[in-house]
């Protein structure tokens, strides 16, 4: 359990994917489009950073929403923990 108190401790996000989730805990939930609107970036730069292999997608630190088939992000639980505490 501490091994992984330590893992999480060290995860380091790059300041664009970080920006992302400070961004989500502002306003949320929010299409791409938006998220990329909000941080001056093209949407599909941020769909990368969301994308399936990110450390976003990896550490589950934002939820993917479809309402009437529009996609939404917002901040997880473990996003939330690692924004306010810097750990999960």
């Amino acid at each position: 359990m501490e091994q992984k108190k330590k893992l999480d401790s060290n995860i380091q996000l790059q300041k664009k994917d970080y920006d992302i989730l400070i961004v989500l805990k502002n306003k949320f939930p929010l299409r791409a489009k938006e998220l990329g609107n909000e941080l001056d970036r093209h949407y599909q730069s941020i769909n990368q950073s969301i994308g399936k292999y990110s450390k976003i997608k990896e550490y589950d630190f934002v939820k993917r929403i479809e309402k009437n088939n529009i996609v939404y992000f917002e901040l997880s639980e473990k996003g939330i923990s690692y924004i306010n505490n810097g750990t999960i």
